[in-house]
């Protein structure tokens, strides 16, 4: 009769995975938005202006915030993509000298 009782462990494993890829997200913008942690060196480094760590700091933070919240899935997993996405860009490399 046990084995018919399924398992909560794999739910507590997804909600705890939530939880810390949410608190990551949460960081990440975080230290983008307030500018600490070399994020404005690296920002101007690769050319592209402070604008750039502003808005992929709020894009980071409001992908974040949806894995506190089980209704907002399809949002989570919608911004989640667009932020790999981003995050594989291949940007153009500078010839050194």
């Amino acid at each position: 009769m046990a084995a018919d009782v399924p398992s909560k462990w794999p739910t507590i494993a997804i909600s705890a995975l939530r939880v810390v890829l949410g608190l990551v997200f949460l960081y990440v913008g975080t230290t983008k938005v307030t500018g600490t942690g070399h994020t404005v060196e690296y920002f101007a480094a690769i050319g592209w202006g402070q604008w750039f760590r502003y808005l992929t700091g709020v894009l980071d933070i409001g992908g974040g915030s949806p894995a506190f919240c089980a209704e907002m899935d399809l949002l989570w997993s919608n911004i989640a993509r667009l932020l790999c996405r981003n995050g594989n860009l291949d940007l153009p490399h500078r010839a050194p000298g």
